[in-house]
């Protein structure tokens, strides 16, 4: 998944089946936000044993964490910016 836009009803992060919005990002899986939720409150830190760019799927969101863990940060920041964005535009 590199693409931020997927269809309404997919998650965001892995394109698996979205269970509405969490952590900033507009659609989301359960599994991605229990995910993300247990990362930041651990405090935990993974590492990518490839090159960063493993693939995030719904069927093998878990082969890699780190990559994982950084496609939320990717659409947190991305909701972010467009919150930010639209809030001074106004």
């Amino acid at each position: 998944m590199s693409a931020l836009t997927l269809s309404s009803d997919a998650c965001m992060v892995c394109g698996g089946r979205s269970d509405g919005a969490h952590f900033g990002a507009r659609e989301a899986c359960r599994a991605c936000a229990a995910f993300f939720r247990r990362t930041v409150s651990m405090g935990k830190r993974y590492e990518c044993r490839g090159d960063n760019q493993c693939v995030v799927e719904s069927s093998i969101r878990c082969i890699c964490r780190s990559c994982r863990y950084d496609r939320c940060i990717q659409i947190v920041r991305f909701f972010s910016l467009l919150f930010i964005m639209f809030f001074f535009q106004g």
